[in-house]
């Protein structure tokens, strides 16, 4: 039987899922790793690192097609986390995974989540982001 999140990967991705894959970093490694295997089980290459050091090993290797930051990170790394992808990966879309809305973060284009919303939720809003660029990422890609 399939669910709703399985048909909304299948009309946003059409089977193309594994051409792309998500960075996330946050400092609780089991989150990140239930986080990995929920993406994973969908279909999803997905990286996790905990560390700032790992983080930019990471976004250096290869540019992801979008990076979580996670609210184990505090304020102050999820900002400067933003800064250097902003630098380095200027079309990566950013879901900030955060309890409440943060106001200091870049101008980057970005979508919020709040971190109750659930697996569901948060596998369709990394789908969304994969297979549904904002009209900015669309447009600072094609000018690349």
């Amino acid at each position: 039987m399939r669910t709703a999140v399985d048909q909304l990967i299948g009309e946003l991705t059409n089977g193309d899922a594994r051409q792309k894959h998500v960075l996330c970093y946050g400092h609780d490694a089991i989150l990140q790793q239930s986080r990995r295997r929920i993406l994973e089980l969908a279909g999803c290459p997905t990286e996790v690192v905990s560390t700032s050091l790992g983080f930019r090993d990471s976004l250096f290797s290869g540019k992801p097609s979008v990076l979580v930051l996670c609210q184990t990170l505090s304020l102050e790394e999820g900002v400067l986390a933003a800064n250097v992808a902003l630098e380095e990966c200027p079309c990566t879309p950013l879901l900030l995974m955060y309890v409440q809305r943060q106001r200091f973060f870049p101008s980057q284009t970005y979508r919020f989540m709040q971190t109750m919303e659930g697996p569901r939720a948060f596998t369709a809003a990394v789908f969304r982001m994969l297979y549904q660029p904002s009209e900015e990422h669309s447009e600072a890609n094609r000018a690349r």
